[in-house]
């Protein structure tokens, strides 16, 4: 069953790139869940509340694109 699946995976090569959307846009989306609750705890309404989950959205795209890319270190050297 494992030999299916490394078949699939080896004839699709935008496979990766759906678990990176999949991986960014889970962690977009739970970022700004948790943004909205703090900022339901900590009643911040209106415009405070809309840039703490814009940033939190943005910092939590960005390290997850960064963690996800591989690492090419022998292009520098």
């Amino acid at each position: 069953m494992i030999w299916m699946w490394d078949r699939f995976v080896a004839s699709d090569p935008g496979l990766a790139r759906l678990q990176t959307t999949l991986r960014a846009a889970t962690a977009v989306a739970t970022t700004i869940g948790v943004e909205f609750g703090l900022t339901a705890l900590m009643h911040v309404g209106g415009k405070g509340a809309i840039v703490s989950m814009l940033l939190g959205a943005i910092v939590s795209m960005m390290g997850t694109l960064s963690a996800s890319r591989p690492v090419l270190w022998h292009k520098y050297e």
